[in-house]
């Protein structure tokens, strides 16, 4: 049996077809953020430019998810020490290079709602990258 990825633009690709177009955007989840990530005054205490540089332990956890030969990730970190973001840039690198359907679960409802509208929207907003993907429909951020 085939492994078939379906795209938002309909486009049905082969699972080895999906792989040489991932392998088309030539980045990985850090070079992505380091060029598109702007972190939000209202989120982080470095508001600006997201660099790698300032956290290079998040270079391999981010990384790894861009590698087409890692299947999961497991991520076991303390408490404040940028493995949110990290995973912020990775949803980030999937709306830009791998666009479709993508959910993220959390404990509780209100965590959700409070993610979507005061970490994902603003990291879309703040990136003409990201900003290029929101349509305007319901389902951008709910």
């Amino acid at each position: 049996m085939r492994d078939f990825r379906v795209h938002n633009s309909g486009t049905i690709l082969t699972a080895e077809e999906h792989q040489e177009w991932l392998l088309l955007t030539g980045l990985t989840v850090s070079q992505w953020a380091d060029e598109n990530r702007v972190l939000d005054a209202r989120s982080s205490a470095e508001p600006g430019p997201w660099r790698t540089s300032r956290t290079p332990y998040l270079r391999g956890i981010m990384d790894a998810f861009s590698d087409p030969e890692v299947e999961e990730e497991t991520i076991q970190k303390p408490a404040q020490s940028g493995g949110t973001e990290a995973i912020h840039n990775m949803i980030g690198y999937c709306i830009s290079c791998d666009p479709g359907p993508a959910l993220l679960v959390m404990p509780r409802e209100d965590d959700c709602d409070y993610t979507a509208e005061n970490r994902l929207k603003p990291m879309m907003q703040n990136s003409r990258d990201l900003a290029a993907h929101i349509t305007g429909r319901l389902w951008d951020l709910s």
